[in-house]
């Protein structure tokens, strides 16, 4: 009986979970940390960070979200359009670091520099992206009560 439920667990897709922006975004800050950091594994994150990053920013148009909050809140329409262009930014970014790392132009603190820039740039769209959703879609009162 244990041998058909491990069988199971390692069977279905859904058994090994993808890594979050945040999580491969702290990988690669930890892997860049190192004194000589393999361009390969740097890449093969970056790479997964990009399908991640496409994969949420699909998930959000196919949802409609922005669209949906946009149509609740209209004084935010000038938000979301900012907030996409973050996206935009982002995407661009991951795509100049991997070039960057594809050339093997740069040291690894200029990388690392650049990395920075990209994951300080992402928390803030994270930040900003969460104030426009609860601006558009308030919790309920009794959330402000203490």
């Amino acid at each position: 009986m244990p041998d058909e439920n491990r069988e199971t667990e390692t069977s279905e897709p859904e058994a090994v979970a993808a890594r979050s922006s945040r999580e491969l975004i702290e990988a690669i800050v930890e892997l860049l940390r190192k004194e000589n950091p393999s361009e390969t594994d740097i890449d093969k994150l970056l790479v997964e960070l990009s399908h991640e990053l496409d994969r949420c920013v699909a998930s959000q148009i196919a949802e409609g979200i922005y669209d949906d909050a946009v149509q609740r809140a209209p004084w935010l329409t000038g938000d979301a359009e900012r907030l996409k262009q973050q996206q935009t930014a982002l995407r661009q970014s991951l795509q100049a670091l991997r070039m960057l790392v594809s050339r093997g132009g740069g040291s690894s603190e200029s990388l690392a520099q650049r990395f920075d820039e990209f994951a300080e740039l992402y928390t803030e769209h994270e930040a900003a992206e969460q104030d426009f959703l609860q601006a558009a879609f308030p919790g309920p009162d009794w959330a402000l009560q203490s």
